[in-house]
């Protein structure tokens, strides 16, 4: 059997302008008919490749996540100061160009849009990229505390899910305020919340 012909396109590229596209318009608002303009496929190579519009927004899901999400998280894995990687990891968001700003976070979008009742699938994958940054700030609090630099008001877990929400509604606020009070306010307010053992 020989081996299929080799595909006349680049996923990543694609994937890329797929991932723009349900970004800046959500779900419901982005057509087939849009993908293949944005991405240059045909329909054929659209079903051939992802089956359906769906499953381009599961594939843009997964891109954004390496693309946009995992570089976010660097700041905690490295460093010699828990309590400063997570200062470092807010200033991450903090310092985001504006035109990311603007588009405020793929995952929020998502969210917006989609009820567990209608697609639970769906549904659990992007609460998974929730979660995923809550776990990674909790480890981080807790390295952070037994390290004595850090007195959390709360337990690590509860901080660490409003930290986690608090900055996804930052991020998700940007679409209409990239740089208004709300946002500077609310990212004060997130290093206020990484109190100093006295």
């Amino acid at each position: 059997m020989t081996p299929g012909p080799a595909k006349a396109y680049d996923r990543h590229r694609v994937l890329d302008r797929a991932m723009m596209l349900f970004w800046q318009r959500g779900y419901a608002a982005t057509s087939v008919r849009d993908l293949r303009t944005a991405t240059g496929l045909g329909s054929r190579s659209l079903y051939d490749d992802f089956g359906n519009k769906r499953e381009v927004f599961r594939a843009a899901l997964a891109h954004y996540r390496e693309r946009s999400i995992l570089p976010l998280y660097e700041p905690l894995r490295h460093g010699a100061s828990p309590l400063a990687a997570l200062h470092e990891f807010i200033d991450c968001f903090a310092a985001m160009d504006l035109a990311d700003r603007r588009l405020g976070c793929l995952v929020g979008v998502g969210m917006a849009e989609t009820m567990r009742d209608d697609d639970p699938e769906l549904a659990a994958e992007i609460a998974a990229l929730a979660v995923e940054m809550r776990d990674r700030i909790e480890e981080a609090l807790v390295a952070a505390s037994g390290r004595g630099e850090l007195d959390p008001p709360v337990a690590p877990s509860e901080l660490a899910a409003l930290l986690a929400t608090a900055l996804q509604g930052v991020h998700l606020a940007a679409r209409v305020q990239p740089d208004g009070d709300l946002r500077a306010d609310a990212l004060a307010a997130a290093r206020g919340l990484l109190r100093v053992s006295p």
